[in-house]
This record gives structure tokens, sequence and C-alpha cells, in this order.
């Protein structure tokens, strides 16, 4: 059964930290382009 231990919890934030970083890095700028951007 595995453990969940503190190193292996940092690694998952670690992890999904940076998955949030790289949806944000590509949402973010569209995002603000579609604000920004009169119709």
């Amino acid at each position: 059964m595995h453990h969940f231990t503190r190193q292996s919890a940092s690694f998952h934030a670690v992890k999904y930290g940076r998955l949030r970083n790289d949806l944000h890095q590509s949402i973010l700028p569209l995002v603000i382009n579609i604000i920004t951007t009169p119709n």
C-alpha cells in the first residue's frame, strides 16, 4: 500500500503546480486578449 508521505505530497504539489503554471501561461494571454480587444 502506498504511504502518502510528505515527500510524495511535495512531489505532487510540484507536479500539479507546474501543470497549472503551464495552463495559466497559455490561457491567461488568451483571456487578456479577449478582454482587451474591442468587439
